[in-house]
């Protein structure tokens, strides 16, 4: 991590400069400060870099003006800022209003101030932020991977990290897996947790961790998990665009016993693992979700456990032997019929609209299953007979995706 580009703005000489374009990306992180005068550079960056220039390579090219941007914002760069009154006499409009669409925020400065006076004082923010964010990890790295389940080590350790942590009340830990800290930002609220000064978070092993103080009143709630998630994510409707940024954060139960928070941890880091492997697990998840409980997925968890043992490739090939005869493609399909079918409840309707099948289809496909299994698949006297191939059709998912990744 390192500082946001709001932050760079009250430091050096960079005060002097003026936001003229992309506002709303005021939040991208500066890890990096260079200087872009060649366009090629581009595929030399690394994300996170702030860039300043002349805009002497694309003065009169308004294509490449505008390309330059995009360019940019694709590699998730932190901003550009543009000395004017040189080869510019303004910022281009082209250049303004793409910003404005992606969010990327452009910074004019005034053509007498000197680039070391922008680099210099950033750089060595940066540097201090990285310094203070590495005895953060290591800190909560040791909090949460040693083998001490002392609940006064923990709390001491907490506490080093946060003054105003309150290490009497319950916490809850969120781990996240992401691509960059700009798109996490967007639907955790770090930065008002923060502010509120009642988390310590950090990165242990490419995953974001935030432990976090609730309050008593929770233990009591039987709405706990919808005020945990107010306070921790902001609303779906606002967060609609990072659903493709690989983003996926799982939360643990209320924790009140301070010895029981490495264990928390190893379940929830195992399940974020689990998850980033197993691309079958996240079709079988409520679609474009982006935070579960860990009571939400333990059972999946659970089955990615032991799908790959013997005793569950003989129990898949017992239950599901009748579909042996039936043509690859026609099997997949009313298999996955069926596991739909006995994931609806057996409602008709509801199972249609998720397959996005007319009603007359799917009862077709009900009534060739029932033939193919010789079972009446009845909600209301067969149970342990929907269990049975809810479970094995599960597992074979589970290890056909298995298979599959280890092909890739």
């Amino acid at each position: 991590m390192g500082i946001t580009v709001k932050e760079a703005l009250q430091i050096g000489r960079l005060k002097e400069g003026k936001v003229v374009s992309g506002e709303k990306g005021l939040n991208r992180i500066v890890t990096y400060v260079d200087i872009l005068e060649v366009p090629d550079m581009i595929g030399w960056l690394r994300g996170e870099e702030l860039l300043l220039t002349t805009g002497y390579a694309i003065k009169d090219n308004p294509d490449m003006q505008e390309k330059l941007i995009s360019e940019l914002a694709k590699i998730n760069a932190a901003g550009i800022v543009i000395k004017v009154n040189r080869f510019l006499d303004k910022i281009p409009e082209i250049m303004i209003k793409k910003a404005n669409e992606l969010s990327f925020p452009i910074i004019q400065i005034p053509p007498d101030i000197p680039y070391i006076d922008i680099t210099h004082p950033l750089l060595k923010e940066i540097l201090l932020k990285q310094n203070e964010e590495k005895f953060m990890n290591e800190t909560l790295k040791e909090i949460l991977c040693n083998n001490m389940n002392d609940k006064t080590f923990v709390k001491r350790k907490l506490k080093s990290l946060s003054s105003n942590f309150d290490i009497n009340a319950p916490i809850i830990m969120l781990v996240a897996s992401y691509d960059n800290m700009q798109s996490l930002k967007k639907v955790v609220k770090i930065e008002e947790l923060q502010n509120k000064k009642v988390i310590v978070f950090g990165e242990i092993e490419n995953h974001f961790v935030i432990i976090c103080n609730v309050e008593h009143s929770l233990l009591e709630n039987a709405e706990w998990k919808r005020d945990i998630e107010e306070l921790l994510f902001y609303s779906d409707s606002s967060i609609k665009e990072e659903r493709d940024n690989n983003i996926m954060c799982v939360v643990s139960r209320i924790i009140t016993d301070f010895s029981m928070i490495q264990k928390e941890y190893l379940r929830l880091s195992n399940a974020i693992n689990v998850i980033e492997i197993m691309k079958e697990i996240r079709k079988l998840l409520i679609k474009n979700k982006l935070w579960y409980f860990y009571d939400e997925i333990v059972h999946y968890i659970f089955l990615y456990a032991i799908s790959n043992s013997d005793i569950v490739t003989d129990f898949i090939d017992y239950i599901l032997t009748p579909f042996k005869k039936i043509p690859e493609k026609e099997r997949e399909l009313l298999m996955h019929t069926l596991y739909e079918y006995i994931r609806n409840g057996g409602n008709i309707s509801k199972t249609s609209r998720n397959c996005f099948l007319h009603r007359n289809t799917l009862i077709y496909r009900m009534n060739k299953l029932r033939e193919i299994l010789n079972t009446s698949f009845n909600f209301t006297d067969s149970t342990e007979e929907m269990f049975k191939y809810y479970l094995a059709l599960t597992l074979y998912q589970f290890k056909k995706s298995i298979n599959e990744d280890e092909l890739t």
